[in-house]
């Protein structure tokens, strides 16, 4: 075995699951593929929908030039809600959850949808990661349920001109993922509280000369909205 194909060997092996009836943007398809591949081998990818309600043309062009295997379901009701949830559960566990063969080191979930949050858990104490794919007003309990979680219309759908002012994208990732797990029903995140969530806080400000959330937001004023309370708290989300 030649050593270019005993690395590619040693590489976590990663299966991605689409909930294409919530994540319904084709294009980020090949973005997060593009981020998966840097974590490990994509062996296995699904699209989950009721093909007869979603756009089939753009879908399989994606399918066809990045492997894609399209599942459909049969709506059992006139609203087929929560159809591609359901096939994509099933399909997890009994090819992953309840396989004999090798199982993956990471699934990857995209969708935006709460009700995978229970279907995280067990992947998680049979020891596979589990990294998610959605929008930033994905609810906090799949967020937090993930190892790792990607915000779909913020980093692949902005341009991350930050980075040339000395903010990272793996900073951009860790506060925004902070933020959405302080966020209250109003859509504000207190400070104290994106703090808590904040990890490597110490590096980042470091990597933005700053010294506190405060400054760090307010340095960013077309990215992040501050917002003072009658208490003299601070809020903070993302600008639109």
């Amino acid at each position: 075995m030649n050593e270019p194909t005993e690395l590619a060997a040693m590489r976590p092996i990663i299966s991605l699951y689409i909930d294409a009836d919530n994540c319904n943007k084709v294009s980020d398809v090949p973005l997060i593929l593009q981020e998966l591949e840097l974590h490990g081998q994509v062996r296995q990818r699904k699209a989950f929908a009721n093909w007869q309600h979603v756009s089939k043309r753009a879908w399989r062009l994606v399918a066809q030039r990045f492997s894609v295997e399209l599942v459909h379901y049969f709506a059992t009701s006139s609203a087929g809600k929560n159809g591609a949830d359901i096939s994509l559960a099933v399909d997890l566990c009994m090819n992953v959850l309840m396989a004999r063969s090798e199982q993956p080191d990471i699934v990857a979930i995209a969708s935006s949808d709460s009700d995978f949050t229970s279907l995280v858990l067990p992947l998680v104490r049979s020891g596979i990661k589990v990294f998610g794919f959605g929008k930033s007003s994905t609810p906090k309990s799949f967020i937090s349920s993930c190892d790792r979680f990607f915000f779909l219309d913020y980093k692949f759908d902005k341009p991350i001109s930050t980075q040339q002012e000395g903010l990272a994208a793996s900073s951009l990732q860790a506060i925004e993922r902070a933020i959405s797990l302080a966020r209250d029903n109003k859509g504000w995140s207190p400070l104290t509280e994106v703090g808590k969530h904040l990890r490597d806080r110490t590096s980042i400000y470091k990597e933005c000369k700053v010294k506190s959330l405060t400054r760090l937001f307010n340095k960013y004023p077309s990215m992040y909205i501050l917002r003072q309370t009658n208490d003299n708290g601070i809020l903070v989300k993302l600008s639109d």
